[in-house]
């Protein structure tokens, strides 16, 4: 048994993804030869989980954030090295389309709800604003 270094549970030597907190772990045996044998890229950096919700809580705000989050989401999806990063690219370009598509049918609804009321309400506003002149 070892810990996350993650989420601080004890989980499996072998498991190559922790069941609490479902964060990719290299299994105990492949950690040694890593330790022993550095790459000459130096260490993979893996996302924490608070950035991972700070960038998803971003991609949630309308069209600034949701234009970072498809960046993010490029860049972290061509990450080579990470499989980390690559299926947290992945979640996040589609999280943040879907978000984008229910904004747009959301605008697309008021405009059409806006245009109903303008016709069913609009001359009687008109006579209304006439008395008042």
């Amino acid at each position: 048994m070892r810990q996350c270094p993650y989420c601080g549970e004890q989980i499996e030597n072998t498991n190559a993804k922790c069941p609490f907190c479902g964060s990719n772990v290299e299994p105990q045996a492949d950690m040694i030869s890593v330790q022993n044998n550095p790459s000459p890229d130096g260490p993979k950096n893996t996302l924490s989980n608070g950035f991972k919700v700070f960038i998803t809580m971003v991609s949630v705000i309308p069209l600034i954030g949701q234009l970072v989050g498809i960046i993010m989401a490029i860049i972290y999806m061509n990450n080579e090295g990470d499989t980390d990063k690559k299926s947290f690219g992945k979640a996040l370009l589609i999280g943040t389309l879907v978000i984008f598509l229910v904004l747009c049918i959301c605008c697309i609804g008021y405009m059409a709800f806006g245009m109903y009321a303008f016709e069913q309400m609009g001359p009687e506003l008109f006579e209304q604003f006439e008395q008042y002149q």
